[in-house]
């Protein structure tokens, strides 16, 4: 199993660092923004409805992340609803010829569960600071360390061990680095370690990176996430193509974590939106 899953990692990693893949992620994610999410907002502002975005950003995930992964259209439920036994015996045939490989059930989990979890707390801070929008992947990045999708990373030791600060751990041990308190950690960050500052990640107006070990929102070293890019690709195109043509306000005071395996947003982001008119 270890070797397996070591052979389908470096495939995978090949596949997932292509500029063809990112291209085409950017281009279909932009696409079902433009066809699906957007109208919707759309429709929402001209009635004053107020949204939660967490609850259509976890859709819209899942529906994406079948869509790249699979490349069906994610509307398989309307297959089985039928009471014509053949179809419904072709249907089960066909999720199970999906679910059987695991390796992307494996993606389309990861994808659809962090991803909306990250963007939900990237428009929550986005509300109250709209002039960031003029540097996109420094704010990305910024909310990630306040609000990494994945705060607790546990692993179990496969062997007795040492730690570079001579720590000793042993066989069976369960050890984690928790990503949240890292990313508020004034001894990395600064005195301004709780603020929102997109700025820190700019140099002369230019992007700079920090290391993966400093910032392991992603994870760092031979585990590194192999969507980190697939990640960031979606939220900026999500971002554009929301922010392009619409306002956004906070409709209630949220802001609580929902801490479990990805940092959820407790209760929901309720936003309303309103069309930007043409000067």
């Amino acid at each position: 199993r270890g070797a397996h899953a070591q052979v389908q990692r470096r495939a995978a990693s090949f596949e997932f660092n292509t500029k063809s893949l990112r291209a085409f992620v950017f281009d279909r994610v932009r696409h079902e923004a433009a066809d699906r999410l957007v109208p919707l907002l759309r429709q929402a502002s001209r009635n004053g409805q107020v949204l939660d975005l967490q609850e259509l950003f976890d859709r819209f995930a899942f529906d994406n992340i079948i869509s790249l992964v699979f490349d069906q259209d994610p509307k398989l439920k309307r297959w089985l609803d039928t009471e014509d036994e053949r179809r419904l015996r072709e249907s089960t045939a066909v999720v199970h010829e999906f679910v059987d490989n695991d390796f992307p059930l494996s993606v389309v989990l990861a994808g659809s569960d962090t991803t909306p979890a990250a963007i939900t707390w990237f428009f929550y801070v986005l509300s109250s600071r709209p002039d960031v929008m003029n540097y996109l992947h420094a704010a990305i990045a910024e909310s990630l360390r306040l609000h990494p999708a994945v705060p607790l990373l546990p692993r179990v030791c496969a062997a007795d061990d040492e730690m570079p600060d001579g720590t000793r751990v042993r066989r069976g041990w369960t050890v984690m680095y928790n990503s949240y308190a890292m990313g508020r950690a004034e001894a990395i960050w600064g005195k301004d370690c709780g603020e929102y500052r997109p700025e820190r990640w700019l140099e002369v107006g230019v992007f700079q990176a920090r290391s993966a070990f400093q910032y392991p929102v992603f994870h760092a070293g031979p585990r590194m996430c192999l969507g980190k890019e697939m990640a960031v690709i979606q939220m900026k195109a999500i971002t554009a193509s929301i922010l392009e043509g619409l306002d956004m306000e906070l409709a209630e005071p949220r802001g609580k974590h929902d801490l479990s395996i990805s940092m959820r947003m407790e209760g929901g982001l309720p936003m309303r939106f309103r069309e930007r008119r043409a000067p």
